[in-house]
């Protein structure tokens, strides 16, 4: 007689195949539309005459809205499995590049907004389900969060770096004439990372709690979950000064041929730095290391903010982009540290609603400032001073590492 247990999938080997579609999928919708947001402010630019805070708006609508549905889709999605949810939210991804492609056609403030509003869910759904997943093959597979995350984001930052290397081109060699092409190209390779999706393993779904305002509030209102919530923030203050700002300001100074070369330090150093991050603070302790990330950052920041040149802007994009890409490994881990897999849902979504009104509210402010200051400098200067008081804050964490959320 066989034995049954012959029969059941190896957990190890199931968690990599899982840990590694999702990778793979996140490399291609990354390099399509995540990356495309590097030029979408002077996409925006090029066809209409729209003022750089007007322009923001859309960028910060996203962001908005998926801080909203980070809460939202705890309740609207609760008996979507996650596979379900990441597929589902991958496509608004791509229906964004095919909306903004539309766009040069029909250049309706209503068409980008409620594109932004829908992408804005569906980011929330797609990475709340991805990350969740990670996070149940890693139970299965014994590795440690901060490992298994950083891989998933590591896919995520090769797929923007390639995307803002690519896109650039396309951007720089069509004509006026020709340049919804870039989204074109953007939905292509986005549309490869929905095909990938469907091949994900399906995991043992587990009914989640149960979500209640009361234990929402309760979560929000721990130590540990606020703590590493104004983090999130802060951190998704840096994504948003890249995205509001860093590509209007390049081109200015030194000419649209510059954009890439300065912006592309940024998912570089998130690239390099996403899977190292996880490591490390398994290995240091989450509050260490997000320390040593703020504090890196407000002295590049400090540095940049005192000498303005290519080599600092580029200095300066790098140092943002490996804040950005630290935080969000750490905060996942902390989630997987900190709840029980039923709970999971509603602690991430309480940690994570933090993020997107950091990058909503970044793309708004850096528009907002540049036009208070003659120059960027002193915003450089003012962002240095927020990461050096969480470089501090990211100290007190230490003290509540036991806590469950």
């Amino acid at each position: 007689m066989s034995d049954p247990a012959a029969s059941e999938p190896d957990p190890s080997r199931l968690a990599r195949r899982v840990i590694w579609t999702l990778t793979a999928a996140n490399l291609f919708l990354f390099f399509g539309a995540g990356a495309q947001q590097q030029f979408l402010m002077s996409y925006l630019g090029d066809l209409t005459g729209w003022g750089a805070t007007t322009r923001s708006a859309i960028i910060a609508a996203v962001y908005f809205s998926m801080m909203f549905f980070r809460i939202a889709n705890v309740w609207l999605l609760r008996r979507w499995p996650d596979r379900l949810q990441t597929i589902v939210g991958s496509l608004t991804y791509t229906g964004f590049c095919v909306a903004m492609a539309a766009f040069f056609f029909e250049r309706q403030y209503a068409l980008a907004l409620g594109a932004a509003l829908v992408w804005g869910w569906g980011g929330a759904a797609l990475w709340a389900g991805s990350s969740l997943q990670v996070l149940a093959a890693t139970d299965r597979g014994k590795a440690q969060y901060g490992s298994t995350v950083g891989v998933l984001y590591t896919a995520t930052h090769l797929g923007f770096t390639l995307g803002v290397v690519g896109l650039n081109w396309v951007y720089a060699s069509v004509g006026e004439g020709s340049l919804y092409l870039l989204y074109v190209v953007a939905a292509g390779v986005s549309l490869l990372g929905n095909v990938v999706l469907l091949t994900t393993p399906r995991l043992d779904h587990v009914e989640p709690e149960r979500p209640s305002f009361r234990a929402l509030l309760g979560i929000m209102g721990k130590a540990k979950a606020f703590i590493s919530g104004f983090l999130q923030f802060a951190a998704a203050l840096s994504f948003g000064l890249m995205l509001g700002s860093f590509g209007d300001v390049i081109k200015v100074s030194y000419g649209k041929g510059w954009i890439w070369l300065l912006a592309a330090p940024y998912p570089l150093a998130r690239l390099l730095w996403g899977w190292a991050s996880g490591v490390i603070s398994d290995r240091l302790g989450r509050a260490w290391s997000l320390a040593g990330s703020f504090l890196f950052v407000a002295a590049s920041l400090a540095g940049c903010g005192m000498w303005s040149s290519p080599a600092t802007i580029g200095i300066a994009s790098a140092a943002l982009g490996l804040l950005s890409s630290s935080v969000p490994v750490i905060a996942s881990a902390i989630v997987g540290d900190s709840a029980d897999r039923q709970r999971r849902p509603l602690a991430y979504g309480s940690v994570f609603v933090y993020h997107g009104a950091g990058v909503a509210i970044a793309a708004l402010a850096g528009a907002a400032l540049r036009s208070h200051f003659p120059t960027f400098q002193p915003v450089f200067l003012i962002f240095a001073g927020i990461f050096a008081v969480c470089g501090v804050v990211s100290v007190a964490l230490q003290r509540w590492a036991e806590q469950r959320l």
